[in-house]
């Protein structure tokens, strides 16, 4: 049964779609949340921030289910680290932009 999934922060909100499995969810979403906002370090030789391929960004991912009430509410599933290494190819028009005022 596919559910739909949620994954940001509340710094720079996230992207939604619906999947099969959380951990399709997580890879799919992880990476496109990584496209727009990558791990950026400073390099102290050239001046500029280059992408930082060890790093990784924080992210809470939220399903979107009905409670015990039948109330329609989204709950919070996977709360850590999202590292750069683990991504994956990506379209960006393939997930939908949702804003941080989802995640409260």
């Amino acid at each position: 049964m596919a559910n739909r999934y949620m994954l940001g922060n509340l710094l720079r909100g996230g992207w939604a779609g619906t999947f099969e499995s959380l951990d399709d969810a997580w890879l799919q979403l992880g990476s496109r949340f990584l496209l727009s906002f990558p791990c950026d370090q400073f390099d102290k030789e050239s001046g500029e921030y280059v992408e930082n391929k060890n790093g990784s960004r924080f992210v809470q991912m939220y399903i979107h289910k009905e409670n015990e009430f039948g109330i329609e509410c989204k709950v919070l599933c996977k709360s850590e680290p999202f590292k750069m290494q683990d991504r994956i190819p990506v379209k960006a028009e393939q997930y939908e932009r949702q804003s941080d005022a989802f995640f409260f």
